[in-house]
């Protein structure tokens, strides 16, 4: 059985558009076996990706809602059951004015009863059998109803072809959903017409709808050309997106899997001209992500405070390390500091690809622990050879590329987080973040592993914790907390060794902590060490 996508458009017309405020964004990939209900490849990364993206363009972390089995595993308040659902959409919904916006997504199984006439779309917690704890897409348009929101933007990313296997016992009381129209003055996009199966693929880590719509929410869709309307106002308007999105979605899924996928629109409203000229999303006029002349991508990283190092608060998690504490004294005190500039960082550490590129050369060739491929983190590179490619591509990009500092390098790790890892501090879900001893080391896949393999932080960068330890521009100092400043700190005026952190993948839980520091010699080469870039200049 295939997964269906759908997207579904939710516009209110009732004021202009102003600055987003909030989001509820829910994934479910997994269903328990008595459901018969296939598990889903990427509705998880669907919805993290998107969290992203509006967390990039000026959404407050903490009005950010993302609801997901992998996020359970840190606080089970965040898993995608419909009590969880329901209280988040109450909690936001009921509490808006006409000022704030909102975004709901939804990305897993939808299901329709042929006895009945609402959709549904299925919780983790879902059962079909007897028809319990399904969210009805009739009681979420009486909320979107209800609500005073002056914007509101829902995407429905769910099955419309029969989500079942071929052994479920329950099949026959079930059939597709039906492509509902929202109600009232509201528009909706569907992933593909009646009769038609929604693709993924891979290839894209998405499915290939959800893909294209992050696409031109990205500003793809505001750009002119063969695949959209857009008009380049740094405005993603609902007909460029919708145009953008049915072109290339019907293009790709042509070529990729000869078959038809159409992405459709429906609405009750009569002026559907004056509708699909209202704007979507208003476009930062700096790019998010960037590509430089190695096709290297770079996240921009925009300017502010975090708490830098460990807390002592951490050893009451001492006992999953099995050791005194879960901090070390080089982490402490743990202190305030403000990044006063906005840079962009390498979206994963440097590749091999990329090494080879600017510098003709390949140090990791003939040694020990290494496996050799364009994608693969760069590795046998000391601090002197890393600050060297960072010369010879800013020479090459007529822009200025350095390592970052430490408190940059932390910042972007933690990502607006304040626990152990930038992702929470389960330990169970360290494995979809990175690669340790775990998952690399102890099952003697003992090398710098492909990069962006793992799951992204939520800024979007790769590899934050483990695969290979990450140089920095400081000199390092076991007591520089004791004293650093809080505006940009860059580490003592001297030292005999320099910052490497992130940890690697020959490393334990406690070393790829966000707070992990390390002294490394500024020669030192070895399988276990690379770098990511940081570039000054966030205009593209």
């Amino acid at each position: 059985m295939r997964f269906i996508l759908s997207l579904l458009l939710v516009i209110s017309l009732s004021s202009v558009l102003t600055a987003a405020d909030y989001a509820v964004l829910v994934g479910v990939e997994k269903y328990g076996k008595s459901t018969g209900l296939n598990h889903l490849q990427f509705p998880e990364d669907d919805v993290e990706a998107l969290a992203t993206l509006l967390i990039g363009n000026g959404y407050k972390t903490n009005n950010v809602s993302v609801l997901t089995q992998a996020r359970s595993l840190d606080d089970p308040e965040l898993s995608p059951t419909l009590r969880n659902i329901e209280r988040e959409l109450d909690l936001i919904l009921s509490g808006l004015s006409a000022s704030d916006s909102v975004v709901l997504a939804f990305a897993g199984h939808g299901v329709k009863f042929k006895d009945a006439d609402p959709s549904y779309f299925c919780p983790v917690d879902c059962g079909l059998s007897k028809r319990t704890n399904l969210l009805s897409y009739a009681s979420l348009y009486k909320r979107l109803l209800r609500c005073q929101a002056g914007r509101k933007l829902l995407l429905s990313d769910a099955c419309r072809n029969d989500p079942l296997s071929a052994s479920a016992r329950s099949a026959p009381s079930l059939t597709r959903p039906e492509p509902e129209l929202p109600p009232g003055s509201t528009v909706a996009l569907f992933a593909c017409k009646a009769g038609q199966e929604a693709r993924e693929d891979p290839k894209l880590k998405h499915g290939v709808f959800f893909h294209y719509v992050l696409e031109g929410l990205r500003g793809k869709a505001d750009q002119p050309g063969d695949d959209s309307t857009g008009n380049g106002n740094s405005t993603v308007e609902l007909t460029e997106l919708a145009a953008f999105t049915q072109n290339k979605v019907r293009s790709h899924v042509r070529v990729a899997f000869r078959t038809k996928q159409e992405p459709e629109l429906k609405t009750h409203v009569d002026n559907i001209q004056h509708l699909l000229r209202y704007p979507v999303l208003r476009l930062d006029a700096i790019p998010l992500v960037i590509t430089n002349s190695i096709g290297m991508k770079l996240r921009l990283i925009k300017a502010g405070e975090f708490q830098m190092g460990a807390t002592r608060s951490s050893a009451a998690l001492a006992s999953v390390f099995e050791t005194k504490a879960a901090y070390f004294d080089d982490e402490l005190p743990q202190h305030r500091v403000r990044i006063s500039q906005d840079f962009r960082l390498g979206v994963t550490e440097v590749t091999q690809g990329q090494w080879r590129a600017v510098m003709g050369t390949t140090p990791w060739s003939g040694k020990s622990s290494v496996k050799e491929g364009a994608d693969y983190a760069a590795s046998y590179v000391s601090w002197d050879d890393a600050v060297e490619f960072c010369r010879k591509l800013s020479v090459r990009d007529g822009t200025t590329y350095r390592l970052p500092t430490e408190a940059e390098w932390e910042y972007a790790c933690r990502a607006g987080s304040t626990s152990m890892y930038g992702f929470g501090d389960s330990l169970g879900s360290l494995k979809d973040y990175a690669w340790f001893d775990e998952n690399a080391d102890d099952i003697y896949e003992r090398y710098a592993h492909l990069v962006s393999r793992k799951r992204a932080n939520a800024w979007g960068l790769y590899d934050m914790h483990g695969n290979v330890f990450e140089w920095c521009s400081d000199w390092y100092g076991e007591d520089y907390y004791k004293a650093s400043p809080v505006a940009d700190p860059r580490g003592p005026s001297t030292g005999s060794s320099r910052v490497a952190r992130g940890g690697s993948w020959g490393g334990s839980p406690q070393s790829v902590r966000s707070a992990f520091r390390g002294g490394v010699s500024p020669d030192y080469r070895y399988h276990n060490i690379g770098f990511r870039v940081l570039r000054s200049s966030v205009l593209k």
